[in-house]
């Protein structure tokens, strides 16, 4: 299903957006994985997406932009 923002979204079976709720999500450190991920990287086979970067006194404006749902990738806060 699309979302209307366009990004795909899928709602529990019988749950509304708003009755779903987030659950945590714990997993171990893989670094098989994590080297395979860098091979991708290395490779340009996988890129990052990080249409925004922003000052780090500009913080609470990042927190707007991903609270506002119409971000896409990451939203990366520079310290330089």
């Amino acid at each position: 299903m699309t979302a209307p923002s366009g990004h795909f979204a899928r709602e529990p079976a019988g749950l509304s957006h708003t009755e779903a709720a987030a659950l945590p999500l714990l997993v171990e450190p893989d670094l098989g994985g994590l080297d395979q991920l860098t091979g991708l990287v290395e490779a340009g086979k996988l890129r990052p997406e990080v249409p925004v970067v922003l000052p780090l006194a500009d913080a609470a404006k990042a927190h707007e932009l991903i609270e506002s749902g119409r971000t896409r990738g990451k939203v990366v806060l520079s310290v330089h």
